[in-house]
């Protein structure tokens, strides 16, 4: 991406160019280059199948000898200027050409959308194509044995010619993609591919069929809807077993057994517990860790504590994805259904923001290990706490196992921890001697590293019935970090921004560090709305004084539904200086208080004063809830506490409410669609201003695309239509 994280950066600068020079055509600027965009821009689309991953036009779909490409397999683009589709020609042409006997063009393309949207939140890589077939007698048959074949691997490609580009400029944003990465998806067209990726008049998508519908009309001619997703989309849908041994074909073997095997092995070679075991050093988050969860010292000073079954066995998130990657993900590679699928989850990409006071509110699940650095997501409490309240918990026992395989249930144990109990700090696994540097590193937090319980987590998950596909197993786990973590990460498989046939295992709450998100800020692209002096732009205003700008967009829709659990919002703001007691979401009541934070007097400051006294409230709970735990770590009721109360602190993680509104960056219940001319290189997360908004929203928000439509419709017009979502962007 430009500069930021994938979930929130920057329009690329040649692509803001273009827009503005868009929006000058006509009004400031009436140059020839002007005259080319606004009455060149007719789109042409053209959809290709193929035999195979390799999206290649030596590798279009055959005939049905084989030994030749078919004209089928490739409907639109510059094949409707000539043969067939001409009335006449001294060869061809659909009136004198024997094979079509109603005399009549072959397929062609009516409507096409093609949709780029932020998986994280729900939303695919899908293409939608209308065909209308005009003469079935002589077109419908090879049609079919072409295009509609599920699984069957197609492009989909949408260009404007270059003279509609007013800039003549090109995307800066493809300047990764190796020529060697294009070959493994293109083949020998690699080259001619990479040359057209970053054209601002050229959008593609590949994708695998997934399904169809027809329609017969009144004149014989049928209309064709073909649905294409993303590769990426359809891999997840991967069984979670894996291929029998040829050796053994009437075996069935699951993922949890080949990797708690493949652990096994390990554990018998390492000749004992705690160790932690990292294969390469330069992947710290490729790394297993087996030992005694909590210091025998510890439980010699608690009571009943002897009976703690706390011998645990961890492996890394980056260490599962790859063993799914080899263990699953691999078939489709084998198949040659997607070429060089993968699902990457590491360190390079995979990042989380640091909170000082984070923990696992569970680690016999989910362990955040302190490794070699300094940081305290080990250690229960941070520092030694004496309690000023009594504590009386409930810890179920599990049943016993009797003789004849019937259960007898245990009464539970009923602790009593009394008002100024001194807890001191305890650091989990501390006889196994750190190799990798942990969760916390250097100021950034890494979720690959996060440790997931093999037999508490990893197993449970893989014996439920309803977990069938690899999309069942990694929301399963997505869920388990969250609710142990206090919702401080959220992972999500997303497409790959740039490698579309690959897959990341991402934090969607991460979105870069304080100065690439400050940068991206500054820097946020305003979009040309309505005619306005530059859009208020004062750099533009002193380059260029007096020039008038148009608008970009044609087409714009502002929508806003209040949450349930803000629904106490409009009665805060009513109450004038005072500061309700209810908890309701911070920033939002933040945005629309009046006043200053420098001022304690007016609603805003005392917002701000009212956000630092609740911050320190929910650190010190939590530091409560991390004692207690201690002293009954494998009591739900501790458990839950310490849980509720790692969620408490994660909406008020600093005392600075600008800080944390950054830090957090949360979706605000806000929405705007915006259509334009048909361009490419907008990306979800990247981050703009709506200048035809209030001065409210435009003073403490900023916009992040959630999601790209590209629509083309029977005459060739072209339209590119932005979801956008509200972001916060708190001045003081």
């Amino acid at each position: 991406m430009a500069q930021g994280d994938i979930f929130y950066s920057s329009v690329d600068q040649n692509l803001q160019d273009e827009l503005r020079a868009r929006a000058q055509a006509g009004f400031s600027d009436r140059e020839t280059k002007d005259l080319d965009y606004m009455l060149g821009k007719v789109a042409n689309v053209e959809i290709r199948a193929y035999d195979g991953p390799i999206a290649s036009k030596s590798n279009l779909a055959k005939t049905l000898l084989g030994d030749a490409i078919d004209p089928m397999a490739s409907i639109g683009g510059k094949n409707v200027r000539a043969g067939s589709y001409m009335p006449s020609t001294p060869k061809s042409g659909y009136l004198v050409d024997s094979a079509r006997p109603g005399y009549k063009i072959p397929p062609v393309i009516t409507t096409t959308e093609i949709q780029f949207g932020d998986a994280a939140m729900a939303l695919t890589w899908k293409a939608s194509i209308n065909v209308t077939i005009t003469d079935p007698t002589a077109d419908l048959e090879n049609f079919e044995r072409i295009w509609l074949r599920p699984g069957r691997k197609c492009s989909v490609i949408i260009e404007y010619p270059d003279s509609a580009v007013i800039t003549k400029k090109r995307l800066t944003e493809f300047t990764s993609y190796t020529t060697g990465k294009l070959k493994d998806r293109y083949g020998e067209d690699a080259g001619d591919i990479k040359d057209k990726l970053n054209k601002l008049n050229h959008v593609r998508f590949d994708g695998l069929l997934t399904s169809f519908t027809f329609t017969y009309n009144l004149d014989g001619s049928i209309e064709c809807t073909m649905l294409m997703t993303g590769a990426t989309n359809v891999y997840t849908d991967l069984t979670m077993i894996i291929k029998p041994d040829p050796k053994n074909p009437n075996t069935t073997t699951t993922f949890y057994s080949a990797i708690n095997e493949k652990v096994n092995r390990i554990k018998n070679r390492q000749g004992g517990t705690d160790f932690e075991y990292v294969p390469d050093p330069a992947r710290p988050d490729r790394s297993i860790i087996w030992g005694q969860l909590y210091d025998p010292g510890y439980k010699t000073k608690k009571q009943n504590r002897n009976t703690i079954q706390d011998i645990h066995t961890y492996v890394s998130l980056g260490w599962l994805i790859d063993e799914l990657n080899t263990n699953i993900v691999d078939k489709l590679n084998e198949n040659k259904v997607v070429n060089q699928a993968r699902v990457i989850c590491d360190e390079t990409v995979c990042r989380s923001q640091v909170y000082s006071e984070i923990t696992s509110a569970d680690p016999r699940k989910i362990l955040l290990w302190e490794g070699t650095s300094d940081s305290t997501v080990t250690t229960y409490p941070i520092n030694p706490t004496t309690l000023t309240e009594t504590f009386t918990i409930e810890t179920d026992s599990p049943p016993l196992i009797m003789p004849d395989g019937s259960e007898e249930p245990i009464d539970p144990v009923v602790d009593s921890i009394e008002i100024d109990t001194f807890v001191d700090s305890w650091k989990l696994l501390m006889d196994v001697d750190p190799k990798t540097p942990g969760f916390h590193e250097n100021n950034q937090a890494y979720p690959s590293r996060i440790y997931i319980g093999l037999e508490t987590v990893i197993k449970p998950i893989l014996d439920d019935p309803n977990i069938k596909t690899v999309n069942d197993f990694l929301k399963s786990i997505t869920g388990v970090i969250s609710k142990y973590t206090g919702n401080s990460m959220r992972m999500a498989l997303i497409t790959h921004p740039i490698e579309s046939d690959k897959l990341l295992y991402y934090n969607s709450k991460y979105y870069g560090s304080d100065v690439e998100v400050s940068g991206v800020n500054a820097a946020a692209f305003v979009i040309p709305m309505f005619a306005r002096d530059n859009l208020n732009d004062m750099n533009l205003r002193n380059q260029q004084p007096g020039k008038h700008v148009g608008s970009v967009v044609y087409e714009a829709k502002i929508s806003s539904k209040l949450p349930e659990d803000l629904s106490s919002l409009s009665y805060t703001l009513n109450l004038g200086p005072e500061i309700s007691e209810h908890d309701i979401g911070p920033f939002m009541s933040f945005m629309y208080a009046e006043g200053t934070l420098g001022d304690p007097t007016t609603q805003k400051g005392k917002l701000a004063l009212e956000y630092k006294r609740k911050h320190k409230k929910y650190k010190d709970e939590l530091a409560t809830s991390k004692a207690v735990f201690m002293n009954n770590p494998t009591s739900t009721e501790t458990i839950e506490r310490l849980r509720i109360s790692l969620l408490k602190y994660m909406q008020f993680p600093t005392d600075d409410i600008t800080k944390s509104n950054k830090l957090l960056a949360p979706f605000y219940p806000f929405d705007v669609e915006l259509t334009l001319d048909g361009i490419n290189g907008f990306r979800w997360g990247d981050v703009m201003i709506v200048p035809a908004l209030p001065n409210r929203f435009r003073k403490h928000s900023i916009f992040s695309i959630l999601n790209v439509t590209h629509t083309v419709d029977a005459q060739g017009q072209w339209s590119t239509k932005l979801k956008l979502i509200m972001r916060p962007d708190i001045q003081p």
